[in-house]
């Protein structure tokens, strides 16, 4: 049966027109944003858990992973990641690289989500199986291939840029080198490649940026 809600406080309305409930906003919240948070949870708990414990746990991951295959929830796995995992580690990209080996795209959008709750650190210490992954949505299609790239850019243009006035942030030179090092490696019809070229793009733009701030507060004193 479907349902509409027209705002909190109204009446809910069955696909025949007939009032079902009259609901809060804190009741509509209770309803509905709490049980998926907590399947959510237990669902990342039991995966953590299988993962560090058990002899066969990318196996099971896998299994568990496959039983809620289902892209409503794939924001909460995002939120998972970021509450349950310091950092993703190469077992658990390792996890996530065989479950998306069949190709689906439903599973594309929970791994995208699971990405992005990552840090710039993935390009740097696990640049090969991010080369695979993308491989993988590449072959999927153009759309999974640009969800994925715009997953992992985000995650590594992500966290605090810090630094003095004017200047550079360290972050976004190191960004830069990367990206023109691993462009120089690929070529343009590699999976990464596209990838590699907007993060040059992006940190070279915010270098720019930077710099000219820096111009700007020379002149104001010199006036």
């Amino acid at each position: 049966m479907r349902f509409s809600i027209e705002a909190a406080g109204t009446t809910a309305t069955g696909s025949e027109g007939e009032s079902v409930a009259n609901a809060s906003m804190g009741e509509l919240f209770l309803a509905g944003v709490v049980p998926g948070l907590c399947l959510s949870a237990m669902v990342g708990l039991t995966t953590s858990r299988l993962l560090k414990y058990c002899p066969d746990s990318r196996a099971h991951a896998l299994q568990l992973l496959t039983r809620i295959d289902d892209r409503r929830y794939a924001d909460f796995m995002g939120d998972l990641v970021r509450i349950l995992c310091s950092e993703l580690d190469g077992r658990s990209l390792q996890l996530l690289e065989d479950w998306m080996a069949s190709g689906d795209e439903k599973r594309f959008v929970v791994v995208n989500e699971v990405l992005r709750a990552g840090s710039s650190e993935l390009l740097y210490q696990h640049g090969p199986v991010i080369r695979r992954m993308l491989q993988r949505a590449k072959d999927a299609g153009r759309q999974v291939h640009r969800g994925l790239t715009r997953a992992l850019m985000d995650a590594s243009i992500s966290g605090v840029r810090a630094g003095r006035p004017g200047e550079p942030f360290a972050a976004d030179t190191l960004l830069k080198a990367h990206a023109e090092e691993q462009m120089a490696r690929l070529s343009r019809v590699d999976a990464a490649y596209e990838l590699y070229r907007e993060l040059h793009s992006y940190a070279g733009q915010s270098i720019d940026l930077q710099l000219r701030q820096g111009r700007l507060m020379d002149e104001e004193d010199e006036a």
